[in-house]
């Protein structure tokens, strides 16, 4: 925020729309107000599929101004000094999801990263919430001893995913990652992202299961299938989900070591590798995933030779 007054005194006088002199942060609220429904609405007017949504700085109000607000101190908040109520626009279903900036360490005396982790999910309203972690911020040299140590981002990964109602997590800004973050690129490669998985679908903006996918049809170490043709644009094809398993392994859709590749919409067929001189047998299945993530019935299992 600004440290001196914000200049809209002149914008106020010609365009009030009936607020007080001591209401005028009720105003400028509305006027955001105003420009995230335009947004919103424009936008599912012309792509009903696109997932619009709102990356907040990480407080919403301090329970000492609001007594819905978080268990925070924090010296900005988003309803008091940056005029964005957020909590509005997701329960009038203006946003599909937000993804506050939780730029703190777990502990923080004034904004401790799990009470706002915690506080995001609890004031959702049925809408989608990824967690926003500083990257940024690790540092060997940070005065901070959480930024200096290679525990503090695995332990907010770990923070979150404890909690179920919180959909995953973003992190500020990519460019870090190609920078020492002491292992944790590898701690995400080889143990939080060690498999590939779905992303959570939206049944808010459309919750129809797309159409499964025709015959497959397997010609040695390749597989083929037909796309479903002539449905509407939000259930057509957008990826293809391959699962494999051992012939006689017990099979879990639900278990993302089993998914062993995505493809994009316009592949209808693939090639495996050999994966030994011996080989074994395979059941492969494949399933249709539309563009809100709505994934269909499996296909009939076939058999591969690998």
């Amino acid at each position: 925020p600004l440290k001196d007054e914000f200049p809209d005194t002149a914008s106020f006088s010609f365009y009030s729309r009936g607020f007080s002199p001591e209401n005028k942060n009720d105003w400028r609220r509305e006027n955001v107000d105003i420009i995230i429904k335009m947004l919103s609405d424009t936008i599912k007017s012309v792509k009903p599929w696109v997932k619009f949504g709102i990356s907040p700085f990480g407080v919403w109000r301090n329970r000492a101004d609001d007594p819905g607000g978080s268990d925070t101190k924090a010296g900005t908040t988003n309803y008091d000094h940056l005029y964005a109520n957020i909590i509005k626009w997701q329960q009038k279903g203006w946003i599909d999801y937000t993804m506050p900036q939780l730029y703190w360490q777990a502990g923080h005396p004034q904004v401790d990263f799990k009470i706002l982790a915690d506080w995001w999910e609890q004031h959702k309203y049925d809408r989608s919430v990824y967690i926003g972690h500083a990257i940024y911020k690790h540092d060997i040299n940070s005065t901070i001893p959480e930024w200096r140590s290679a525990g503090e981002l695995p332990g907010q990964i770990r923070i979150i995913r404890q909690n179920k109602g919180i959909s995953g997590s973003a992190f500020y800004s990519s460019k870090h990652f190609n920078r020492n973050l002491a292992g944790f690129q590898d701690s995400l490669l080889n143990n939080y992202y060690k498999y590939q998985a779905l992303i959570p679908p939206m049944p808010w903006i459309d919750n129809q299961i797309p159409p499964p996918v025709k015959k497959i049809v397997k010609r040695g170490n390749k597989i083929k299938w037909q796309a479903v043709q002539d449905v509407n644009i939000m259930d057509s094809p957008w990826q293809y989900v391959i699962y494999i398993n051992e012939k006689g392994e017990l099979f879990n859709q639900n278990d993302p070591r089993f998914i062993y590749t995505i493809l994009s919409r316009n592949m209808t067929n693939y090639k495996f590798p050999r994966f030994n001189q011996r080989k074994k047998r395979y059941e492969v299945r494949v399933s249709v995933v539309d563009r809100i993530k709505n994934e269909s019935m499996l296909s009939k299992p076939v058999i591969v030779r690998l």
